[in-house]
């Protein structure tokens, strides 16, 4: 299957001495990934960098392996702000969150909006407090959708009448959304801290406040909160104490 689409670069690994696979988030067809061939040529490599947006021709195989990347620079993004650190941080960051965040295949227009959203607003004078707005919109995820169960049929189709087990009860329905949520979480965590990230967890926060801002007339309600980014070494916690595994644990 082929088509066409435009995005942006959120990663870029050489593959061999001739290719590398990259990873788009595209406006579309959401996160892709494939094999870019050429890649590492003196005149495709100046453009390929993470945050440039680009026009995309996939070509798809069917035996389950990695398709084929045709690329033309759209929009030269990255470069204009290389002489600015925070600035090209902000766009190295975003690009990572939305890699760690996001599943293959699966379109979010949202998303691709807020990544063209995120080069308007680091030019505005107070862009700094923009982009922590648009951070939270990106990290919102961390939330649970008290009707999750109607989503069920899609998402557990191993058991078509699993909707119908919290229908009768709402306490159960959040109890249990609230746990898988708390999971979905500490994926996220995991998954962010394995590419390096630092990340800070917490609850004790105004719970209404945040709802009412980010999950306003929606079933989403906030879990936790998390932080994340480049820690400064200096001021980082050393990792907290840990029980021993006899400790908490009794194996049966």
């Amino acid at each position: 299957m082929n088509w066409q689409d435009k995005g942006y670069l959120l990663s870029l690994n050489k593959y061999n001495e001739n290719s590398s696979i990259a990873e788009f988030y595209t406006e579309n067809n959401g996160k892709i990934v494939g094999v870019i061939f050429g890649s590492t040529s003196k005149k495709i490599k100046s453009y390929l960098l993470i945050g440039n947006k680009f026009h995309i021709n996939s070509k798809l195989r069917e035996d389950g392996r990695l398709g084929y990347l045709k690329v033309e620079i759209d929009e030269i993004k990255t470069p204009v702000y290389l002489e600015n650190k925070k600035k090209l941080f902000c766009i190295i960051y975003c690009m990572n969150l939305i890699k760690i965040l996001t599943a293959e295949n699966e379109n979010n227009i949202e998303i691709y909006n807020l990544l063209e959203k995120l080069f308007k607003i680091i030019e505005l004078d107070n862009w700094l407090v923009e982009f922590l707005y648009l951070e939270l919109n990106i990290l919102k995820s961390i939330g649970y959708d008290i009707n999750f169960h109607d989503h069920l049929p899609k998402l557990f189709p191993h058991n078509p009448d699993a909707q119908n087990w919290f229908n009768h009860s709402i306490d159960i329905a959040e109890e249990t959304a609230f746990r898988n949520g708390s999971m979905q979480g500490a994926y996220f965590i995991i998954a962010a801290r394995a590419l390096g990230l630092d990340c800070g967890p917490m609850s004790g926060f105004d719970k209404e406040g945040v709802d009412n801002e980010f999950f306003r007339d929606t079933n989403i309600k906030s879990n936790f909160l998390c932080n994340l980014g480049y820690g400064d070494k200096t001021k980082l916690f050393e990792r907290s104490p840990r029980f021993k595994f006899n400790e908490i644990c009794e194996i049966i």
